[in-house]
């Protein structure tokens, strides 16, 4: 009797890859910049406001907005001294990448989303956050979540695939 290998799961068609997660109280004024980051970062404010510097603009960034960094771009971000800024993020790089984000509104030209809630946001944060670790199965975890992530800001209804169409 001859046994076929069952087939592997399906490939999802992306390659999008989730390197780490963080959140930052800036109370103490902690700023960035200018600099230059080498992947993707996607910050969502969580409480008080804040300044993003890219390609000679001044972006004022406030309580549920987002901002996205992109690869090989001077950059810098700063709280505003009267109300601090706190922010999630996440870091990530992938051939992918630059597609989906244009498919979510980002782009180096529109760098700042429209505020989106925190009660949607900061659990898929924390969960990238969370599963980001040393075995595989951790960065297929992070991955999903920032797939999931990118979905939020694309603003579709949740039940439809979020990275159909354009």
């Amino acid at each position: 009797m001859t046994v076929s290998p069952l087939p592997g799961p399906p490939e999802s068609g992306y390659s999008l890859t989730c390197l780490s997660g963080g959140q930052q109280d800036c109370a103490d004024l902690h700023s960035y910049g200018p600099g230059i980051r080498r992947n993707y970062i996607l910050h969502y404010v969580l409480a008080g406001r804040g300044y993003f510097e890219t390609n000679g603009q001044v972006y004022p960034v406030e309580t549920g907005e987002s901002f996205l960094i992109c690869p090989n771009t001077v950059i810098r971000y700063y709280p505003d001294p009267a109300q601090p800024w706190e922010y999630t993020w996440v870091d990530f790089c992938g051939g992918e990448a630059q597609t989906l984000l244009r498919r979510t509104g980002f782009t180096a030209a529109r760098p700042v989303s429209p505020a989106l809630s925190r009660e949607t946001m900061e659990p898929l944060y924390r969960s990238i956050r969370e599963s980001c670790g040393p075995m595989p199965w951790h960065r297929a975890r992070a991955d999903g979540y920032l797939l999931v992530l990118l979905s939020r800001y694309r603003g579709r209804d949740p039940f439809c695939d979020p990275f159909c169409g354009s």
